[in-house]
This record gives structure tokens, sequence and C-alpha cells, in this order.
């Protein structure tokens, strides 16, 4: 709407105008078949504030001065830097340590089959928020290496790592029982 008033009003030119309704089309249709993300979310909030800095009338007279803020306190400033911090840590660092540690064990599999379980459950205890994908991964990666460790007569090896992935998909069914991934 505002783009359109915008460009009623000669704030906005006829390529910002179709580019704005272009990409607002594309992201409700987008929207529509997959889920937000805090990607996709960030960058429509950045566009819908660029779109409506450019199609807003003018709030300032050109020879109008703002006036200045007061300074912000150091600790403000001290807060907002730690809060930025955890939530870096939380939603950031945790999962790469997660990620990297799945990787590990995905990688073990097939060099070092003893040390998988162990990176593994390292990984499922990182704090990740994708431990269900933790888990799925790893069981169908042991499901498709069983047949190898069957055929080299390891099948104590097999079974050992069979155990966790079982589990593992058990724990996924309990907790989304609807998810049809878990129930193949």
């Amino acid at each position: 709407w505002m783009l359109i008033v915008g460009y009623k009003a000669k704030r906005v030119d006829q390529t910002t105008l179709i580019f704005g309704l272009g990409f607002l089309s594309a992201h409700l249709t987008q929207a529509t078949f997959v889920f937000e993300n805090p990607t996709s979310y960030l960058y429509f909030f950045f566009t819908l504030a660029l779109l409506n800095h450019l199609s807003a009338p003018a709030v300032f007279s050109k020879g109008e001065k703002i006036a200045a803020d007061k300074p912000l306190g150091v600790a403000l400033i001290v807060v907002a830097i730690t809060v930025a911090s955890l939530v870096v840590y939380m939603s950031n660092v945790r999962v790469a340590k997660a990620n990297k540690l799945a990787l590990k064990a995905l990688q073990s599999l097939y060099s070092e089959p003893n040390m998988a379980i162990t990176y593994f459950n390292q990984a499922l205890q990182s704090g990740s928020p994708h431990r269900d994908d933790i888990r799925s991964d790893f069981a169908r990666v042991v499901d498709q290496l069983m047949p190898q460790y069957i055929q080299a007569k390891r099948q104590d090896l097999g079974i050992k790592l069979f155990t966790p992935a079982y589990e593992g998909l058990k724990q996924n069914r309990v907790l989304h029982p609807y998810d049809i991934r878990n129930q193949i």
C-alpha cells in the first residue's frame, strides 16, 4: 500500500514499485509453501523498512535539524552486548558445535566406527535444537552401512552401532508421532 501511495505521490519511481511489489509477491508465495526461517524473516523486514523509507513522506523539512539524543549509558551498552553475545552463542555457536560433532560421528562410521558413538552422544548433549535431525542422520548412515558390516563379518560392531541409532529413532517417533519420516 505504501509503495502504491508513494508512487502516486511521485516519491517512488516505477522501478522501485515493480521490484518492491515483485519482492513482496515472491515472498508471499514462498511463505505460503515453506516455513519462515530467521534469514528470510530478516531480509523481509529489512526490505519492508527500505520500502517504507522510500515511499513515506519526508518527516523533516530540509532546513530542520534533528535534536541529538542523550548518549547511552555504559550499563546499557554492557547489557546489550551481553544479551547479544548470549543470543549468538545460543543460536549459532552451540548449533555449529553440534553440527561439527554430528559430522565427525558420520565420518567416523566410515573410518573409525568405534568413535562414532562417542561423537554422536556428544552432538546430542551439545544443546542443539536439531537433535532430532542428528539422530535421523546417524540412523540413516548406520542403516546404509549395515550390509557392509555384515559382509565383513563384523556383526558385533553393526549391533553396537545399530542400538543407539534405533533408540534415537524411537525417541524421534515419541517426540514427533505424526512426522512421516519417523514412521518410515
